[in-house]
């Protein structure tokens, strides 16, 4: 558009704001999310995340990176600063991760092992398994309530004992003990 003193102008698409990912986070905070949304315009940015402002920035007009405030657990709508959204975009906090226990508490150095984790909020990335040494182990979240954790052969190192991590930043160990393998003679029917 050209004005009567010959000076442009151009419009630009309103911003619209339409989801985040991830979708849920721990309650303590510290989740960085990405903004997904049209028209953004690059720069700091704000989320208001359940009527709190955090610093953002729009990395181009279809991201911003957020870092999620702590919150209490549950559901927390989520907004950019000057881009309405379309959806409703909304953001789960998770309870952190409680281990209660583990079994077996004894691992065998000659092959894996796995050992059933059980506890509260043991779903989402707070919910894994890590050895000292050994890094990541596999896991599988059978439920909320429950994590199997496969320690693979002298996955700990040799140490004599071993700790399992479950969680994050708020970390939960148990203690892991090894055992020496154990011929089996043969198997009778």
């Amino acid at each position: 558009v050209r004005s009567r003193g010959g000076a442009q102008y151009s419009y630009a698409r309103d911003a619209v704001f339409l989801s985040v990912e991830p979708g849920s986070g721990p309650a303590r905070g510290g989740t960085e999310v990405l903004a997904l949304g049209e028209g953004l315009v690059p720069g700091p940015v704000s989320c208001m995340v359940g009527g709190r402002a955090a610093p953002g920035e729009a990395i181009s007009s279809e991201e911003a990176r957020c870092t999620m405030p702590p919150g209490a657990a549950g559901f927390v709508g989520v907004s950019l600063s000057g881009a309405p959204s379309s959806e409703g975009a909304v953001f789960l906090y998770r309870e952190a991760a409680q281990v209660h226990g583990a079994a077996p508490r004894a691992a065998w150095r000659g092959g894996a092992t796995l050992v059933h984790v059980s506890g509260r909020g043991l779903e989402g990335g707070e919910a894994r398994c890590r050895a000292a040494g050994a890094g990541e182990l596999p896991a599988h979240r059978v439920s909320s309530a429950l994590l199997v954790c496969e320690v693979g052969a002298g996955a700990g190192g040799p140490a004599a004992e071993m700790q399992l991590e479950v969680g994050s930043m708020e970390e939960q160990r148990l203690e892991l003990s090894w055992t020496e393998d154990v011929g089996v003679p043969g198997v009778a029917p």
